[in-house]
């Protein structure tokens, strides 16, 4: 027979409320936010990190995907196919001296035509910054562990912190 722990019931009180819960503070999930916010929605951002960028900061090489793979393909075109916010934050690495913006690949091209190198703890800076202009609160540190349901219906989620969370030990 399998050991189990039976938890007593509690009572988990509500303390934020928001149209717009994003789950993961990494690339998509801050421009995600960031879009939201700036539409008018009250928007919160969870992260089990103490920071934002996901594997973007943790370890994943230079940015990619900003254009076409032009270069491998004789007579393509050179386009840049992603822009928004994502370009807005190249934009303010640039002109905080956290990259050189889009440049071009001598080598290993057949991947990708443009690199885009960062620096990560500029990158870190800027991140928080723009979700401080537009509103965003952060959960750092924090993880979701249950989601509270309605019939088929999401309508909130349980979040554990560095803090407050549970904790079980077992000898």
């Amino acid at each position: 027979m399998e050991k189990v722990i039976i938890e007593r019931e509690k009572y988990t009180p509500v303390r934020l409320e928001c149209d717009v819960l994003v789950a993961g503070g990494g690339t998509a999930g801050t421009i995600a936010a960031l879009a939201s916010a700036r539409n008018g929605a009250k928007t919160v951002v969870i992260e089990r990190f103490g920071h934002l960028g996901g594997s973007m900061i943790n370890g994943a090489g230079p940015l990619h995907s900003f254009f076409n793979l032009y270069k491998a393909f004789p007579g393509a075109e050179k386009k840049q196919v992603v822009k928004g916010i994502p370009q807005e934050i190249i934009d303010r690495l640039v002109e905080a001296g956290g990259s050189f913006g889009h440049v071009e690949q001598e080598k290993g091209y057949s991947y990708d035509s443009m690199a885009t190198l960062i620096d990560r703890e500029i990158y870190k800076g800027i991140i928080f910054d723009m979700m401080r202009e537009a509103g965003v609160k952060l959960l750092l540190h924090t993880m979701i562990v249950d989601t509270v349901k309605e019939g088929s219906e999401a309508k909130g989620v349980i979040i554990e912190t560095n803090r407050e969370g549970k904790r079980f030990w077992q000898k």
